[in-house]
């Protein structure tokens, strides 16, 4: 047994407050052998250290969780072995720490980069979170910020237009095919999973939102990657696989600064390096006022599930788009009853090493849709329902951020029981909040109509700045004796945008007309 699995069985003795399951010791064929680990399961976290000496064993067993995470990885180009990784935890503030040392930025901070610090990083926050809830991270090389090693990336991280303006929008499909020099051939720059590969669907769900932000929103959208079918000759592939880097290339030869940026790397990735910077490059050039960038997720744990938004950490701008998008992708996905129990986070995830986000000198932001790895969440992504979904709420939140309004979701706040006669006709008022962007529908139906009584749903409406009502009408059944209808009702915008649904009462009283008559006053309320 390692020194390092040593330890991780320990914890049980040391530290039983934390209630941890070390795997490590419940695996004796992977002692001795750091590569063997990567089939361990991650440890189980079930309560929160109330000490120093707690927190400190907490960030023990994360670092050797996160240590051996990354030895299933592939090295980076140029990097002659996995250097140690640790994990530091601020409980105050929430935060989480991954602390790399200098090898990791054997190819800068491209898309091996990326992918460690993405993977890594949420596995740990997954883990972590029975103990504590992470609000996501940020990572040290040898104790130094990434600024420090690529001053002038972030320097143009901390630069914001300050143009007022917010109608244009640079729409991004993530990933798609690209040359590697190593294996000399055409490749896609994700794994399929689930019958889903990336950087493919990405172009879906960017056909979707740009057509529904000129359609409805009127936005100017620069949305370079195409859908064209037509056979791009080096690669064999049709056009519509190709990641972003080649249709630049292609739209602007005499600009290689954008689509061309690392001319002296030696990378075998360089192109797909290339084609992570060209995106916000792009958007800069064409002075889009916004970004946002589309992807779907992976996690080494396949339950893992959900949506999240993530922006560039300490940018206000950025984190209130964000914060609008994961908003209205709420509203727009539950109110889809398939999807009503979809996992939306209440915050996006702030984080300084994406370079989709840091080169983009307007507000940007990436969109995960939904994790590949899980097939629940794989079938999702692949349904026409979810995708209109999805890309609904991304486009309202985007809109109601350029128009300086937040999250307030569409809900129903009241509407009173009443009492009516058989065969009356009332109108009442239906209390609401949020923000409609069309004029408002209400459509009740009634859940217990007897077989005797021809019951019909009841509905109303109302311009989406002015009161809303509900008819209602009860019933004239074969009946002596009051009827209580229990009615449910949902409120919604033509745009798609609707309440969650709203339990009231109708009682119906003996002693009406005969057959539907005329209005019989204000409605007697309970």
């Amino acid at each position: 047994m390692s020194n390092r699995t040593a330890r991780r069985c320990r914890c049980r003795r040391l530290l039983p407050a934390l209630l941890l399951v070390c795997l490590a010791c419940m695996a004796p064929a992977m002692a001795g052998s750091s590569r063997s680990s990567s089939t361990a399961t991650a440890p189980v976290i079930s309560a929160t250290p109330t000490t120093d000496a707690g927190w400190a064993m907490l960030e023990e067993i994360l670092s050797n969780e996160a240590q051996r995470i990354v030895e299933t990885m592939p090295l980076i180009d140029g990097q002659k072995m996995h250097g140690p990784i640790k994990v530091k935890i601020d409980p105050i503030e929430k935060k989480m720490t991954l602390l790399l040392s200098k090898d990791y930025l054997a190819d800068g901070t491209g898309a091996a980069f990326e992918d460690i610090v993405s993977y890594v990083g949420s596995a740990i926050v997954s883990t972590a979170a029975p103990a504590i809830e992470l609000n996501g991270w940020d990572t040290l090389v040898e104790g130094r910020p990434l600024s420090y090693y690529f001053p002038e990336d972030y320097a143009r991280a901390s630069l914001r237009s300050s143009s007022s303006a917010n109608s244009s929008v640079a729409v991004f499909g993530g990933h798609g095919w690209y040359y590697h020099y190593n294996f000399k051939d055409w490749r896609a720059q994700r794994d399929p999973s689930n019958g889903i590969l990336e950087d493919e669907i990405t172009t879906e769900y960017s056909r979707r939102l740009e057509k529904m932000l000129r359609d409805s929103y009127r936005a100017q959208v620069f949305e370079p990657r195409g859908h064209s079918t037509d056979i791009h000759t080096p690669s064999g592939q049709p056009w519509w696989r190709l990641a972003t880097r080649y249709w630049l290339k292609r739209a602007l030869p005499n600009r290689p600064d954008i689509w061309h940026s690392l001319p002296g790397s030696a990378s075998p990735l360089r192109e797909r390096n290339e084609d992570i910077r060209s995106r916000p490059l792009y958007a800069n050039e064409v002075k889009a006022d916004t970004t946002i960038h589309l992807h779907t997720n992976a996690h080494i744990d396949t339950r893992t599930r959900g949506t999240g938004v993530l922006y560039h950490a300490g940018r206000s701008r950025d984190e209130n788009l964000a914060r609008n998008i994961l908003c209205y992708m709420d509203e727009y996905i539950h109110i889809r009853s398939a999807y009503k129990d979809w996992i939306v986070p209440a915050n996006p995830t702030p984080r300084m090493d994406l370079g989709e986000n840091k080169l983009a000198d307007m507000p940007s932001v990436i969109v995960e849709l939904g994790f590949h790895t899980n097939p629940d969440d794989a079938r999702a992504l692949q349904d026409a329902v979810f995708q209109e979904g999805a890309t609904a709420g991304i486009a309202k939140g985007w809109y109601l951020y350029t128009q300086g309004m937040g999250c307030k979701k569409m809900k129903i706040l009241h509407i009173p029981d009443v009492e009516a006669l058989y065969g009356e006709h009332q109108q009442i008022k239906v209390e609401y909040e949020g923000i409609p962007l069309s004029m408002i529908q209400v459509i009740s139906s009634i859940k217990n109509c007897p077989a005797n009584a021809p019951c019909r749903g009841f509905n109303g409406g109302g311009p989406k700045d002015g009161p809303v009502t509900l008819d209602i009408s009860c019933p004239i059944p074969d009946l002596k004796e009051p009827l209580v209808l229990d009615v449910e009702t949902k409120l919604m915008d033509f745009s798609g945008g609707s309440a969650p649904l709203y339990h009231h009462k109708v009682k119906c009283m003996p002693g009406g007309a005969e057959g539907p008559g005329p209005w019989r006053g204000l409605a007697r309320r309970r």
